[in-house]
């Protein structure tokens, strides 16, 4: 599609009434299908969400009834920025505050931990909250207050998370030019859809091969839900290898991970340019089956313990990489920004505009969430090392989006938090400090894995978004008004028909409800402050911080190798993963894409396997769409 040269002669416009109507009915629909997903049918998957591939809304635009004259390619991606219906779980962490007060009924910590609590933040009545348990009730006026501070909370957190992808979006897209393996299959889709020849089954069929293959599984992957007993094993479109753990086990007891073989992962991974895709093989084939054999050969574990009870936790260091991997992106890119923040003084242009938008946007977001905690009696100073901190982390799950396109974990955010707590203890911060201001400055912390999550809201869609407007020529600045849009939409209308549903149904009813109800029924203390208030908080002592430490280095060395040695393959993004899970899926595809390209060629690559692979996840994604959007809305 267009090249960096020709694309700011090109770009065309994608905000368009008919987008915004479109967009804003989908998203209406989404946050009803994918709450009764989450918290009606327990699946932590969401049908109106693009996933891997953000293809399967394509797929329902392009079909061929609607036709080229009702939506330009443009149209379509700007409608694709509003598309990704923010993780559910997201959702629930807004709403946890509102249900202390009726846990607090039966729970003494949480008792406690009221003592400290503005009332604007958690209400003191649990009878406010006892509709939303029982069911049968509208939302009462109660707690509009404490919801809307929540709304304005969740708001500014993805205004982070927009404008954070957006000052790194062109660096990534037009200066290093990163493969986004995860939006490959929707620019395919688009390239064909713009020369007319998607709907050409005679030049398409390696495409449409993997399409139909793609659609069957997914058909047959969530059939489980429908017809009970039906052998698939988990979340749709995940299979258990158990015989491959059984066969690892008998080896070595302390191989012990999460041996689920993921097609669509399969098709990523071989999407993914071959080197970053083979570091990640490598690594975590290390880490999950070289390594044990070496820790319980050295006698630093006994068999069948972790691996990570020894000296060296190759666990932990796998998060701080993510971490190490922000701050070594951000070094890097400091020509490019301090180029960026130049361009204010400039004057017009589409490029200028996005400049300015982002910088701006970017001091907005972290200003508003700073003033909320500040009023809320946060300690500012602490909350500001959390906040620096954490844009390390998001900027290493943007960067491990941008090269893999995959998922990884979310415990990048964690270290962020545990660092700043660790620090203040060590500064003469009591451990617990029952009082309003430790208070408020922990729950400034409570951005954690909620934010991280591929699917959705999150830095892997708010990134990927702009290399699929650079690739088709998309304005940038209607891309950023969809997604500024969204977060709106999400935070203040969103959440509000969150909350409603459960006043009418009740977590009672809705049993299996996520965070809300599940996770109290199993024990588990619903407020990320009690430790720190009530009980003391989580540190981290010498071990964790020589990893870190060494994550920093290693990650930095990585980097420098690669940069500087053509002949040094391995990625340095490849090291902030950290199960087998993606050992065994991306095993099958690099071996196949390097025999693929070594004894075929390049040519055979891209006319039949990349179709291929490509109409597999659209194919799967649109398969999954439509059953389980039939399975949550079902009665």
């Amino acid at each position: 599609m267009a090249s960096q040269e020709t694309r700011a002669a090109e770009v065309r416009r994608g905000l368009t009434l008919k987008v915004l109507l479109l967009a804003v009915a989908v998203l209406l629909l989404g946050f009803y299908v994918n709450l009764r997903m989450w918290w009606y049918r327990g699946i932590t998957t969401q049908p109106l969400l693009p996933g891997l591939s953000l293809s399967f809304l394509i797929m329902l635009l392009t079909l061929p009834i609607l036709g080229r004259h009702i939506f330009t390619p443009q149209e379509l991606v700007t409608f694709m920025a509003f598309a990704p219906i923010s993780y559910i779980g997201f959702m629930s962490w807004a709403i946890e505050p509102l249900t202390l007060a009726y846990w607090a009924q039966t729970d003494p910590k949480l008792a406690k931990l009221l003592d400290y609590v503005p009332a604007i933040w958690a209400p003191r009545d649990p009878k406010l909250i006892e509709g939303m348990i029982k069911g049968g009730a509208s939302v009462p006026a109660g707690i509009i207050g404490p919801l809307l501070l929540q709304s304005l909370v969740l708001f500014s957190v993805m205004l982070i998370v927009i404008f954070s992808a957006a000052i790194f979006a062109r660096r990534f897209v037009e200066v290093e030019r990163l493969g986004f393996p995860a939006v490959v299959p929707a620019i395919e889709v688009f390239r064909r859809y713009e020369e007319k020849t998607l709907f050409k089954l005679r030049e398409n069929w390696p495409f449409y091969i993997g399409f139909a293959v793609g659609f069957a599984i997914a058909i047959y992957s969530t059939l489980v839900y429908f017809i009970p007993g039906f052998p698939v094993y988990f979340a749709w479109g995940q299979f258990w290898w158990g015989d491959w753990e059984k066969f690892w086990k008998s080896l070595n007891p302390s191989i012990s991970d999460w041996w689920m073989f993921v097609p669509s992962l399969n098709m990523l991974f071989f999407i993914m340019p071959l080197d970053v895709a083979a570091s990640v093989c490598i690594w975590t084939g290390f880490k999950s089956i070289v390594w044990p054999f070496i820790v319980v050969g050295a006698g630093w574990v006994a068999p069948g313990a972790s691996p990570d009870a020894g000296p060296v936790n190759l666990g932990y260091f796998t998060f701080a990489s993510a971490f190490a991997l922000g701050f070594w992106t951000l070094v890097f890119a400091l020509p490019t920004l301090r180029a960026s923040l130049r361009s204010l003084r400039a004057k017009s242009g589409e490029e200028v505009l996005i400049d300015k938008l982002a910088w701006i946007g970017f001091a907005a977001g972290w200003l508003i969430y700073i003033l909320i905690f500040a009023a809320l009696g946060a300690h500012v100073g602490f909350m500001l090392m959390f906040l620096i901190l954490l844009f390390l982390a998001l900027t290493g799950h943007q960067r491990i989006s941008a090269e893999t396109g995959s998922w990884y974990g979310p415990w990048g955010f964690d270290i962020a938090r545990i660092v700043t707590q660790t620090t203040a203890y060590a500064s003469g911060v009591p451990n617990p400090w029952p009082s309003t201001t430790w208070w408020a400055t922990l729950a400034s912390m409570r951005i954690r894995d909620e934010v991280s999550q591929s699917g959705g809201f999150t830095p892997a869609s708010c990134i990927g978004i702009w290399k699929l407007a650079h690739d088709t020529r998309t304005s940038y600045r209607d891309v950023l008004i969809a997604q500024l849009i969204f977060a709106f939409i999400y935070a203040f209308i969103g959440l509000f028909i969150g909350v409603s549903l459960l006043y009418a149904y009740g977590t009672e009813n809705w049993k299996t409800i996520w965070y809300v109800y599940g996770r109290r029924r199993y024990g588990i203390i619903m407020a990320n402050e009690v430790p720190g208030i009530v009980d003391p908080g989580p540190t981290y002592g010498p071990k964790e911080f020589s990893h870190l430490l060494a994550a920093f280095v290693i990650v930095g060395l990585v980097w420098f190798m690669r940069a500087k040695f053509p002949w040094w393959f391995f990625a340095p993004v490849a090291l902030p993963f950290y199960s087998g899970y993606f050992f065994i899926n991306s095993m099958i595809p690099v071996i196949a894409k390097f025999l693929i390209l070594k004894f075929l060629g390049i040519k055979v690559y891209e006319r039949y396997a990349l179709p291929i692979a490509v109409g597999y996840m659209v194919g799967s994604g649109f398969g999954g769409f439509i059953m389980l959007t039939a399975y949550a809305i079902k009665p």
